[in-house]
């Protein structure tokens, strides 16, 4: 009586390998499907920074529009002011080098200049009690965008978490939002917060 074949020594390719290539021709074919899956499938995530089309126009606005408590601070009342400024103009936005570089030094404590900003934003607001401010700036890229933020939370980290100071983004615009109050924080700084989250959100 004859013996059956031994599959591993039929000729051609021995039966062992034929099997491990079909099975990585499997794993292949099932890896692609779900690349592709996962390509399709929409992110559930919406970052603000995803967001290029917004400008510092939008941030642009009068104390009163802020809370009912707020006005344009008077530009020849501002002490302290970042050189290069024209305060003739509470608020205004930019593309001036010099007002660029200014904004970009008052917004951090002095540290960092307007270098890759293309424009930026400066407003003063006042009870007439304790003032709150805006340092805005468009960055020239994502890559500028993101390495700036990372900078300005870090120089702002202590502030923030006496809730003096808050960095915002989105898209392209960087925006630090600050007060100075001698006493407690006065309801106008919670309402103005609120609205800068909201305009600094993806979906506004």
């Amino acid at each position: 009586m004859s013996k059956p074949p031994n599959p591993t020594q039929s000729s051609g390719t021995p039966w062992r390998i034929r099997q491990w290539a079909v099975l990585l021709i499997c794993q292949w074919l099932a890896g692609s499907a779900a690349a592709q899956w996962l390509e399709s499938e929409p992110s559930n995530q919406q970052h603000p920074q995803q967001d290029p089309t917004f400008n510092l126009a939008s941030l642009l606005v009068d104390g009163a529009q802020l809370h009912p408590t707020l006005i344009n601070h008077p530009p020849d009342t501002i002490k302290n002011l970042p050189a290069g400024i024209d305060f003739s103009i509470n608020p205004q936005l930019s593309s001036d080098p010099k007002v660029v570089n200014a904004t970009a030094r008052g917004g951090s404590q002095g540290r960092l200049a307007g270098t890759d900003m293309q424009a930026a934003l400066y407003a003063r607001y006042t009870d007439g009690v304790s003032d709150i401010g805006f340092y805005g700036l468009t960055a020239a890229n994502a890559s500028v965008a993101d390495q700036r933020e990372q900078a300005l939370r870090e120089i702002w980290a202590h502030n923030n978490r006496l809730d003096r100071t808050h960095v915002y983004r989105r898209g392209l615009v960087l925006l630090v939002v600050w007060i100075w109050s001698p006493g407690e924080l006065p309801p106008a700084w919670q309402a103005v917060n609120d609205w800068v989250a909201q305009q600094m959100s993806v979906g506004h």
